[in-house]
């Protein structure tokens, strides 16, 4: 699974070859092909990544190198609220190991782990995934992407969109009145005025009810 590109430094896309850190990247396809079901299935494959005990309902503390990571999401800090985003609107995930002050500032010294929400495409795409789970339960998803506006248009149509809609509902095993349920409403915009020009519009909704 070969990546020619990383949005882990600062929001702004580089090439592999100008970083000059270690970093591991797990792209789309990586992704898709190892049918994670927690946002931290992602990143057990890094060698430098470990976890607390605490891994239930995504609650783990993810630690790079022993020291508890900069977790962010396309770059931004959002504290503990990244453990709440769904694997489902995740497009890539990167661990940058080591000191990372020179990008970020202040952050600890393990490294910083960056997970890169999906991106809306210039061509209709639709995709439904399903599980049953083997103590109960179920999820069940929705990835649609697509342009928008004329076709004809010099340039390709000015604007593309992604929405992924998510239930999920299952049992949990330590007791049998153990449950956990997420919905999850994401939607991006892509407006691409010009072709060196483009800013997008994201918004994400999480409702998580366990016991």
């Amino acid at each position: 699974y070969f990546s020619n590109s990383t949005a882990a430094f600062g929001r702004v896309v580089m090439k592999l070859e100008n970083v000059p850190q270690k970093l591991d990247v797990y792209n789309a396809q990586f992704i898709a092909d190892i049918v994670p079901t927690s946002i931290t299935d992602i990143t057990r494959y890094s060698t430098a990544v470990n976890y607390n005990n605490s891994e239930r309902n995504n609650g783990s503390v993810s630690l790079v190198r022993g020291f508890t990571a900069s977790v962010r999401r396309n770059g931004e800090n959002l504290g503990d609220l990244v453990g709440l985003a769904g694997i489902e609107t995740i497009e890539q995930a990167e661990v940058v190991k080591g000191p990372s002050a020179v990008l970020y500032g202040a952050s600890q010294p393990g490294g910083v782990i960056n997970y890169v929400t999906k991106m809306p495409k210039f061509r209709r795409e639709t995709v439904l995934n399903g599980q049953v789970h083997s103590f109960g339960g179920y999820t069940a998803s929705i990835d649609t992407t697509g342009p928008i506006g004329n076709p004809n248009r010099k340039g390709g149509p000015i604007a593309a969109y992604r929405f992924v809609v998510v239930n999920d509902d299952r049992k949990e095993y330590q007791d049998n009145n153990d449950y956990y349920e997420r919905q999850i409403y994401f939607g991006k915009i892509l407006f691409r005025p010009a072709p060196w020009f483009s800013f997008t519009l994201e918004a994400e909704k999480n409702v998580l009810d366990a016991a």
